[in-house]
């Protein structure tokens, strides 16, 4: 971004009702990497990036597919959760997976702590394991089942 420049959308709202992306001709992003968004991008804007699009999501996708799922995983009372990198599609983190890492839920867990758990746990295991393939355009994710209900 230049000196001086403003973001594209820096509100979740009003990025929800976009359905471009402004100055994305000029930008030429290769990739778009979502964290902590919960909410839907129209396929408009995930078509732009030539690598498309990925989200780093805070548990074992499909469980707890959502906005909310540090304190669902919490009120479930799931002994392990984790860090889901999907491909985005236009859903609501129902792309494919590209990989997951597990992480044990502290018996004594609360939202900010687990939160910053698995924030800390992206950066050291995901870089080794997930590595950057998106450059050599070989993540492309597994399918998945649908979420249970």
């Amino acid at each position: 971004m230049q000196p001086g420049s403003r973001p594209w959308c820096s509100r979740p709202n009003a990025c929800a009702r976009r359905t471009s992306w402004p100055g994305s001709a000029e930008l030429d992003p290769e990739l778009i990497v979502l964290a902590d968004y919960g909410r839907l991008v129209p396929g408009s804007m995930l078509a732009v990036p030539r690598h498309g699009a990925l989200n780093v999501h805070p548990s074992l996708l499909p469980r707890h597919r959502g906005a909310s799922p540090i304190p669902a995983t919490i009120l479930a009372g799931d002994a392990w959760t984790g860090v889901t990198l999907i491909r985005m599609d236009e859903g609501l983190d129902t792309g494919p997976i590209v990989g997951q890492e597990k992480v044990l839920v502290p018996p004594d867990a609360e939202t900010p702590g687990l939160a910053s758990l698995l924030a800390s746990w992206v950066p050291t295991s995901s870089r080794a394991r997930w590595g950057t393939g998106w450059t050599r355009r070989s993540l492309h994710g597994r399918s998945r089942p649908k979420a249970p209900r």
